[in-house]
């Protein structure tokens, strides 16, 4: 015969359950110390990793800071022609090597 359980069993287990949940917690806490991360989200981008990985983003952030700053028709222009220059150099470097 099973008989249900008194106001004051039903705190009795409750109280061991939480003795026990207790003492596995402290040991859990002491028992190895948790890994410090490097960072403080474990997918996040350092932005100078991102920086000396891919030169274009340094560009693309440049870019975007030139037409806050400027406007977007000066940007455009001062990038359109520093680009030009750029191309320029580029391709013109290897004819004068050739030349001389």
């Amino acid at each position: 015969m099973s008989h249900a359980p008194t106001a004051n069993e039903e705190e009795a287990a409750v109280l061991q359950r939480m003795a026990a949940s207790r003492t596995a917690l402290l040991a859990a806490r002491y028992a190895a110390p948790p890994a410090r991360s490097t960072s403080r989200h474990p997918n996040s981008v350092k932005v100078g990793d991102l920086i000396v990985r891919a030169p274009r983003v340094t560009l693309l952030l440049a870019l975007c800071a030139s037409a806050i700053i400027l406007g977007p028709r000066r940007t455009l222009a001062v990038a359109g022609s520093t680009g030009a220059l750029a191309w320029l150099g580029l391709s013109g470097r290897p004819m004068l090597s050739k030349l001389m």
